[in-house]
């Protein structure tokens, strides 16, 4: 990926596994649900599902049949064995602070567009750091989470931006997809979370990073 130029305006970062290690918490909050009702649950089998929206996941881990909770009860169970596993923990990987700072003072516009929930995303993610962004958008803001192109295209709404003046940056091939779609071809995969570095660049990332730091180096 060239080096973005003055044209660039806005970067949108994905939430959980890009800003927060939040990943490994979900994951376990999950099979701790399944393994509370007698159900064996293999990690691997969340981690194919984990970054989908929870009513997803709720449909393709089978959770009426195996478990006989309805949607709505199978959503609050999993989100209390989430907020119990990450009581009292800064989830905020090494760099997040300091990363969205430094783009904010160079004059760009930051914006976080998550499938999580608005209620998770609070539970998981310091108010001090929510507050540096200019616009958030989360599960609750559209119809459809990610891989669809609407959570990206309501934050471009928001902060007023074209996909060509953005920059996405993004742990899940999810992510990238979603970007595409809404027309964001510039996006930088980072391996902090569940998707490889060969998925990510299969997917349609650009560039790939090791953490979030790295990714300065890309966005002028």
């Amino acid at each position: 990926m060239q080096k973005p130029r003055n044209k660039i305006k806005a970067v949108l970062f994905d939430l959980d596994g890009t800003l927060i290690d939040s990943i490994p918490f979900h994951i376990e909050s999950f099979v701790g649900l399944f393994d509370f009702f007698g159900v064996k649950l293999s990690h691997s089998r969340v981690c194919s599902v984990i970054r989908l929206p929870s009513r997803e996941i709720y449909e393709k881990l089978e959770a009426k049949k195996l478990l006989g909770l309805n949607r709505k009860e199978f959503i609050s169970e999993r989100q209390k064995f989430y907020y119990s596993l990450i009581k009292g923990k800064n989830l905020l990987f090494p760099g997040s602070f300091e990363v969205v700072r430094k783009l904010k003072k160079k004059g760009f516009l930051v914006a976080l567009v998550t499938n999580s929930s608005k209620k998770t995303m609070m539970h998981s993610t310091p108010k001090k750091f929510l507050s540096l962004f200019d616009s958030i958008v989360c599960f609750d803001d559209v119809k459809k989470g990610k891989p669809s192109p609407q959570p990206f295209l309501l934050a471009m709404k928001k902060i007023k931006v074209t996909p060509f003046q953005c920059i996405v940056v993004g742990d899940s091939v999810l992510d990238v997809i979603s970007a595409n779609r809404a027309g964001i071809k510039n996006v930088i995969g980072v391996s902090t979370g569940v998707s490889s570095e060969k998925e990510l660049k299969e997917n349609g990332a650009k560039v790939i990073k090791k953490n979030l730091i790295q990714t300065l180096d890309f966005i002028h």
